[in-house]
């Protein structure tokens, strides 16, 4: 991604469109835009904002943050920890999971989704429950890993 990538989404978020300073509350979004992937806690870490108005970041104090977080991969996760994770729940050792289980994940568990979030990413990642309402799992964490590369 290019500096000047980086600019547009900045202005985006700049109220005055001129790129200079955005409220600190959008530093997540701003880092979301442009394809990180990062957790509340590692915004406001880096200086975001929790409410409107509490401070202002430059464009010249988010490339810093932005090269920061692109750079710090160890929150991610690996393909092998989801696995491992969704593993509990194949009961059978069929390769499938039940889909209510992995949307209790979801909703539950690290960064929690609400539960409208969690069906909106299984319709947007294409996942669908077969008759037995199950999902095959390397499936579905081959779709969110590709979503999030």
């Amino acid at each position: 991604m290019s500096e000047a990538e980086a600019k547009d989404a900045f202005i985006i978020f700049d109220e005055a469109y001129e790129g200079n300073d955005v409220d600190a509350f959008y530093l997540g979004d701003i880092l979301r835009a442009l394809g990180c992937n990062v957790t509340n806690a590692t915004v406001a870490e880096k200086g975001g904002s929790e409410e409107l108005g509490g401070k202002r970041i430059t464009f010249d104090e988010f490339l810093p943050i932005l090269a920061a977080v692109k750079a710090d991969t160890g929150a991610t996760g690996v393909k092998e920890d989801y696995v491992e994770g969704l593993k509990v729940f194949d009961k059978e050792g069929t390769g499938k999971v039940p889909l209510a289980e992995v949307l209790n994940v979801l909703c539950s568990l690290g960064e929690k989704l609400e539960n409208t979030e969690a069906d909106k990413l299984c319709v947007l990642l294409g996942i669908t429950a077969d008759e037995d309402d199950n999902i095959g799992y390397m499936d579905f964490i081959e779709k969110i890993l590709a979503a999030t590369a």
